[in-house]
């Protein structure tokens, strides 16, 4: 038991830093030690998705950083940022202040809130561990 809850705090803890835009990667280099977890029940549906929403909140911090740098002569919108259902996932669960929120670049006439509603996805994080658990080729 004490090894299970030894390898649970370690795969968890690597989930909760993976990169989101690398995830396909790490869940194909992973893949066979995160089955059997998976399937010995060390690691569920539930815990998974708990580490992975730091990842994915991470992620959004990243992209912010990245559309708001400035010396870049063109500008990236957030449609157009790594992840823009992590960004959208971050500003619905209050990740950002309002002065962080106008900064943010939206084109093609979007606003905050018609942003949400195009990329949101009430299951992100279940979206995410499915990528995780089941890699793509």
């Amino acid at each position: 038991m004490v090894l299970n809850n030894a390898l649970k705090t370690a795969t968890l803890d690597e989930i909760r830093n993976v990169n989101v835009l690398m995830i396909n990667l790490f869940a194909q280099t992973n893949q066979a030690t995160l089955a059997f977890l998976y399937d010995n029940k060390i690691i569920d549906d539930s815990s998974i998705e708990v580490a992975l929403e730091d990842a994915v909140i991470r992620q959004a911090r990243t992209d912010y950083q990245t559309m708001i740098a400035e010396g870049r002569g063109y500008t990236i919108f957030a449609d157009h940022c790594g992840r823009p259902d992590c960004l959208v996932y971050a500003l619905e669960k209050g990740e950002f202040k309002p002065k962080e929120i106008k900064k943010i670049p939206f084109d093609h006439g979007d606003t905050v809130e018609t942003f949400l509603q195009k990329y949101s996805s009430s299951d992100l994080l279940a979206q995410v561990r499915k990528e995780l658990l089941n890699p793509t080729p």
